[in-house]
């Protein structure tokens, strides 16, 4: 199981368009926002691979840890 099944990433790509809709997106501008959507996956993912090897995991991952918890809080 990959881990865009495991966290419904799939589910959101596939459903986009109905839920861009329902908030009023018209005349072909849901497909538009589901194609933006695809763009911030791809490049966030992009800023993804280099990132560890620019810091490391160690850090990234105490630094990600303490901002979930503190948004949590």
């Amino acid at each position: 199981m990959s881990n865009q099944q495991f966290t419904g990433q799939n589910m959101i790509f596939y459903f986009a368009p109905t839920v861009f809709q329902s908030v009023g997106l018209k005349n072909n501008y849901d497909l538009l926002a589901t194609g933006v959507v695809g763009l911030v996956k791809m490049f966030s993912s992009a800023f993804g691979i280099f990132l560890p090897d620019r810091f490391g995991r160690r850090p990234i991952m105490i630094s990600g840890t303490t901002i979930m918890v503190v948004a949590f809080l």
